[in-house]
């Protein structure tokens, strides 16, 4: 700490020592040194701090200096280093995905165990930023940059909350969206100066898309490509399938580039063309990569249309919602696991991007199928999940008239027989004791139980209560529309399970499992006995 506020005000000189000193402290933060060895606090207590809050500006550039270094590092080395070259496209943009999920991971836990080092950076950037000398105010500037870069929804969850950090973020988003202005990709002016934090909260929620926003100059080359992508939708061929993929992928970044909040023409003509287009068709395919995309377009539109906060277009997205969730319900009965994750995940998105308004056509719905005795459990979980997140978000206004269905649903669902639907019962049962005017039907519920039952419930709810605070996993969900709990390959931003590898290790299973040992063996004897069939 003396050495580095001796030094000028440099840290980019060969043979400076103060590069000597911040190459012995980062040797101290290895890439993959886990958060509970004692000399990863002791730098963060007794250097970083310090060094972070000292009025010396070279100490504080040295602070987010060895901060981006550490939090870079970590989140690169936690790429795998796989042969991309033997990838088809589509493997390449589900192994790209998952490396960004797994970085943006390890990265959110690195700035979390330095949040007050960075919090004291990004306060003094932003109060002596036009006082500061050009190399200092460049390295701070770098720092930052390197972090966002690498993972952009991590540090947006962590400084969004404070104004200084707002600041911060618009300058950092604005570079970024002029690097890419200069790498040749196509940014309207909109973005060039943003105004708030909402196009910051866009890259989080789109940063798995490995294309640029899709944006249009005229009302002409709008129609035409929301024609071009209705005509690939209608597709039947199986083996031109990756036409109806591409053509998703498409909307996905054409919702990315803001149509829905440009102007009220743009987004009537695309909600007309949308309105008509085969999403039903895509979300009930028997491939998972096609219904992966489709939920993702699904989910994009609910977050784009509650970014707007207008009325108008909440009751627009309650139509959609209406005609897509039998699709959705359907899909999460399928007998692909992977495929039937992405079912109940879109349905947990979708409540949770209600916004206020909620989708007041569908809460009886939800409720008939958390009541209902015949219908297959994955159906009723993603019911009750959706009610359960509808209750924690959702206006009570919304709710209020449906008050004796949901009060019957969380009764059901609480008792089922099933362990995953009485679970997700459980924590229905806690989102509506959360809110006041339904707590009086909760205590109802609650007079019902046994012993055994209430302990039961006690150790759910500290585990909600984990889930629904601050950058937890869905409040952040809520916040943000990215789900950062979710595992590998069941996520909507994650694609491994849905790879050819996947699917065939599935089958193999399956394959195996299906048939009782004695009924395999005999099928196994008579096609022994057949005669080989020619190639």
């Amino acid at each position: 700490l003396q050495a580095i506020h001796k030094q000028p005000n440099s840290l980019n000189d060969k043979g400076d020592p103060l590069l000597s000193a911040l190459s012995l402290v980062q040797n101290l933060m290895p890439p993959r040194c886990r958060r509970e060895e004692c000399h990863v606090p002791s730098v963060r207590e007794y250097i970083l701090l310090p060094a972070s809050s000292s009025q010396h500006s070279t100490s504080v550039a040295a602070a987010a200096h060895l901060l981006s270094s550490c939090i870079v590092e970590s989140a690169i080395t936690a790429g795998n280093n796989e042969n991309v070259s033997d990838m088809t496209p589509i493997q390449k943009e589900e192994y790209n995905e998952t490396v960004s999920l797994k970085k943006e991971t390890v990265a959110l836990q690195r700035i979390q165990d330095f949040r007050q080092v960075l919090e004291n950076v990004v306060n003094f950037e932003s109060l002596n930023g036009d006082l500061l000398e050009s190399k200092l105010l460049c390295s701070i500037n770098e720092s930052l940059t390197k972090i966002y870069h690498v993972a952009p929804a991590a540090l947006e969850s962590q400084l969004a909350h404070s104004e200084h950090g707002k600041k911060v973020l618009n300058g950092l988003f604005s570079k970024s969206v002029e690097a890419e202005a200069k790498t040749g990709a196509k940014e309207s002016s909109n973005h060039d100066n943003p105004k708030s934090l909402s196009r910051v909260k866009s890259l989080s929620f789109y940063s798995h898309l490995s294309d640029p926003p899709i944006e249009f100059t005229s009302e002409k080359q709008q129609t035409e490509q929301l024609d071009a992508i209705a005509i690939s939708l209608t597709e039947t061929d199986a083996d031109l399938w990756s036409a109806r993929f591409d053509a998703l992928k498409a909307l996905e970044q054409i919702l990315a580039g803001g149509i829905v909040r440009h102007s009220e023409q743009q987004r009537a003509l695309f909600l007309d063309k949308l309105r008509r287009m085969a999403i039903t068709e895509q979300i009930l395919d028997l491939r998972s990569q096609i219904t992966r995309q489709a939920c993702r377009v699904v989910t994009a539109l609910a977050y784009e249309l509650r970014e707007t906060n207008n009325t108008d277009c909440a009751s627009m997205m309650s139509h959609f919602v209406e005609k897509w969730l039998p699709a959705l319900l359907k899909l999460s009965i399928s007998g692909v696991r992977l495929m039937a994750t992405q079912g109940t995940n879109c349905l947990l998105h979708l409540s949770a991007l209600g916004g206020n308004h909620g989708y007041p056509r569908i809460v009886t719905t939800l409720c008939e199928g958390c009541v209902e005795k015949k219908v297959h459990q994955n159906h009723k979980k993603g019911c009750v999940m959706a009610l359960t997140m509808a209750m924690r978000v959702w206006g009570v206004h919304t709710l209020e008239k449906h008050l004796s269905l949901i009060e019957k649903a969380v009764q059901e669902a609480s008792t089922n027989r099933d362990p995953s639907v009485r679970e997700e019962g459980r924590k229905a049962f806690w989102a509506m004791y959360s809110r006041a005017k339904f707590r009086k039907s909760a205590e109802k519920i609650m007079a019902k139980w046994d012993k055994r039952e209430k302990k039961m419930m006690e150790q759910i709810k500290e585990e909600t209560i984990v889930e629904w605070e601050r950058d937890g996993r869905m409040e952040t969900l809520v916040r943000t529309g990215v789900d950062i709990g979710a595992k590998a390959g069941s996520s909507l931003s994650s694609t491994k399970g849905g790879s050819s590898k996947g699917r065939v290790t599935l089958k193999k299973r399956i394959g195996r499992s299906a048939l009782p040992p004695a009924a395999a063996r005999k099928k196994q004897s008579h096609a022994a006995q057949a005669p080989a069939t020619p190639e």
